[in-house]
């Protein structure tokens, strides 16, 4: 007799989530409530529960609103919703390019955060030096 192999689905809770994300559990709810994801719910006390299939669409949407920033686009759900329905995890030309969109726009934000940190410096530096010239 050859036994059947029975595939068991981690769940996670939405603590965990968002520890493993970055994402409060406060937004993950809300992007459960408007159907962005679909969390299940625990028979026992109602809580939702998580798979690792809701992490990485947790993970997808993160990236997309940061694609849309990049893009210079204002944050949208249905822009989401709709991304996210023509995405698939396996077309990974598709999701270079997202990344690829966000690490440039990150390059650009840390370049502004360098000469904003040097700016400051100068100014701390000027400040100094002008004190003891009092």
């Amino acid at each position: 007799m050859q036994k059947k192999k029975t595939t068991v689905t981690k769940e996670f809770t939405i603590d965990v989530v968002s520890k493993l994300t970055g994402i409060i559990p406060t937004t993950i709810r809300y992007w459960d409530k408007i159907g962005l994801i679909s969390a299940s719910r625990c028979a026992a006390n109602n809580y939702r529960t998580f798979t690792q299939t809701n992490i990485d669409e947790i993970l997808m949407i993160q990236a997309l609103k940061l694609a849309m920033r990049a893009r210079g686009e204002k944050y949208a759900i249905r822009q989401i919703r709709k991304e996210m329905h023509e995405l698939s995890f396996a077309d990974t030309e598709k999701i270079s390019t997202i990344i690829a969109s966000i690490e440039q726009h990150l390059a650009v934000l840390n370049r502004a955060q360098i000469q904003s940190v040097y700016a400051l410096y100068n100014l701390c530096t000027q400040i100094r030096e002008n004190s003891y010239d009092v």
